[in-house]
């Protein structure tokens, strides 16, 4: 499976509440990520973003939705988040300790949404990538708050990273891997793109 994970981040190295941000985005750079959700099997997301941003993560310009998965450790995503609106499909995974009750009640019912434990605690990521595989998702996308995109380069997942730079200093704010790194990511520059004032940055996850 070939994974990319996109982020935002200010010139500074900031992103705002929710990793992937559309207010700080251009025009021209929206379009773009839109027509990346378009290329993908699969879009991949943690609850911590439903919660901050609550995206639909639906494609705008003409073409299907890839499938939606949601990371939610402890079953805190709300029935009427927007990433349940459109018919799209939509995974969710639980660990073990989230509440047995609040699943069946939220989500088990809703025709289009597939609830799935695995971890104890957490989210076990390599259960959910094998999870996709069996799906056939053979491309996926990560947009998420910034644990779960630390998460995913520290086991090894991503192959691919485009970080978006926008023309501004925050100032404040987390940053966009919210604590150190804990094994060394070998990246190698595939590119700079260039939307008015705003750079994208493109690399390749040296394996």
């Amino acid at each position: 499976m070939h994974v990319i994970f996109n982020a935002v981040t200010s010139l500074d190295g900031k992103t705002a509440p929710g990793g992937i941000d559309f207010d700080l985005m251009n025009r021209a750079d929206k379009y773009r990520m839109d027509e990346l959700r378009g290329t993908v099997d699969a879009l991949l997301t943690d609850v911590k973003t439903i919660k901050l941003k609550n995206p639909t993560l639906g494609v705008r310009s003409a073409g299907d939705d890839p499938l939606k998965v949601v990371i939610d450790d402890k079953g805190e995503i709300s029935e009427n988040a927007r990433v349940f609106e459109g018919g799209s499909d939509v995974l969710v995974f639980f660990s073990k300790s989230a509440s047995r009750k609040k699943i069946k009640q939220r989500l088990e019912e809703k025709p289009n949404v597939e609830v799935i434990i695995c971890g104890d605690y957490a989210v076990n990521l390599s259960s959910v990538l094998t999870a996709l595989h069996n799906r056939d998702v053979g491309s996926l996308l990560v947009e998420s708050h910034n644990s779960l995109g630390r998460r995913m380069l520290e086991e090894g997942f991503i192959d691919e990273i485009y970080v978006s730079v926008v023309p501004v200093l925050l100032g404040e704010g987390e940053s966009l891997f919210n604590r150190k790194i804990e094994r060394g990511v070998d990246l190698s520059l595939e590119g700079i793109l260039q939307y008015g004032d705003q750079v994208i940055l493109h690399y390749l996850v040296k394996k």
